[in-house]
């Protein structure tokens, strides 16, 4: 078996700190980019941005690769590949050309310009099965899912919207308030859209989470949840941790399946988690002292 190891392959990016993670730029085949440069960090942006990111923290991330189909339909037949490598390549190589993306894709001016995933990566191009899948939300936008290596669990999601005759692309930053009014409304009825559509959240509010032991949450219906801090290499007083999430069950013995991993990076923010195919949400609050940073 041939070794993973990180490569820094970036698709018209830039490598992000070290090799295990890497960063590409986002596709906003609309806009002028230098525009887009000039309002991204626009304070009537950052609401927006807030509300996009908890959208993909706790309606999107926690979804399984079985569940995109079911919600949102077949995947679109793209080009999108972050490695060129694994399912989208394969496709590439037997079938038509294809364009990363549909030509009526348009990125939020809120959403800034890159994301990140994973740079780990296997040297055997068949064991690589890390890929994108783009899916249609209604008539009003896409989702696009990046999944990691092991083909099924999600590296990050991404929210696009589609153009429609009262779209506005952002030629110069003269187009700013206009086409953030489109935006938020585009954004208002996305949202919308996914909780129609979406399995309902359970909101569970704050549970208390600490470094000294596992949190033992019970769903109910004989589901117990397990909450466990990971082994911090904090630099902050209390920020950032890691919490692995997983189910309790009698032959697991003193080590449950953990199945999920969610970062906190600062005080009052909520995850979310599937358990058997329901949908939680939770703000973690620690309690007690962190463990001394690793030296």
């Amino acid at each position: 078996m041939k070794r993973i190891i990180a490569i820094a392959i970036l698709l018209g990016g830039r490598c992000a700190a070290g090799l295990a993670q890497m960063t590409f730029n986002l596709d906003a085949p609309q806009d002028d980019r230098q525009a887009r440069l000039s309002v991204c960090d626009r304070p009537e942006s950052q609401p927006l941005q807030a509300a996009y990111s908890e959208v993909i923290q706790t309606r999107l991330l926690p979804l399984k690769s079985d569940d995109t189909a079911k919600i949102f339909g077949p995947e679109i037949a793209t080009a999108t590949n972050w490695w060129g490598y694994g399912l989208d390549a394969r496709r590439r190589s037997s079938g038509p050309t294809l364009a990363r993306h549909p030509a009526d894709l348009v990125l939020p001016i809120f959403v800034p310009g890159t994301a990140w995933v994973s740079g780990l990566h296997s040297s055997d191009p068949a064991r690589n099965k890390n890929h994108t899948d783009l899916h249609a939300v209604g008539d009003l936008g896409y989702v696009e899912f990046y999944y990691a290596n092991d083909g099924r669990r999600l590296e990050t999601a991404l929210i696009y919207f589609r153009a429609d005759d009262k779209f506005i692309p952002l030629t110069s930053t003269n187009d700013f308030a206009k086409r953030l009014e489109w935006d938020k409304a585009r954004f208002d009825a996305l949202k919308k859209w996914l909780d129609d559509n979406m399995p309902k959240l359970t909101d569970l509010g704050e549970v208390e989470v600490s470094a000294s032991a596992p949190s033992r949450l019970d769903l109910g219906g004989g589901t117990v949840c397990i909450l466990k801090t990971q082994d911090l290499h904090a630099t902050a007083a209390t920020f950032p941790y890691q919490i692995y999430i997983g189910k309790e069950t009698p032959d697991a013995g003193p080590a449950p399946d953990f199945t999920e991993i969610k970062s906190i990076s600062h005080p009052g923010e909520s995850i979310a988690f599937s358990l058997d195919g329901k949908f939680y949400r939770l703000t973690p609050k620690w309690v007690g002292k962190l463990p001394a940073p690793k030296k």
